[in-house]
């Protein structure tokens, strides 16, 4: 299956892929970081109570 946008006979190069590993590596870490915050707020909210 092919992504929106991408021809079916395009390939990609081993830089763009390497750039698109390390783009998606980023992206994981913002979420694990902004996941852990979201868990210490919901443990702080939920003692106020």
């Amino acid at each position: 299956m092919t992504k929106p946008g991408r021809r079916s006979g395009e390939k990609k190069t081993d830089q763009s892929l390497q750039q698109e590993v390390d783009s998606l590596r980023k992206q994981l870490r913002q979420s694990e970081m902004e996941r852990e915050i979201l868990k210490k707020a919901v443990a702080i909210f939920s003692r106020q109570t």
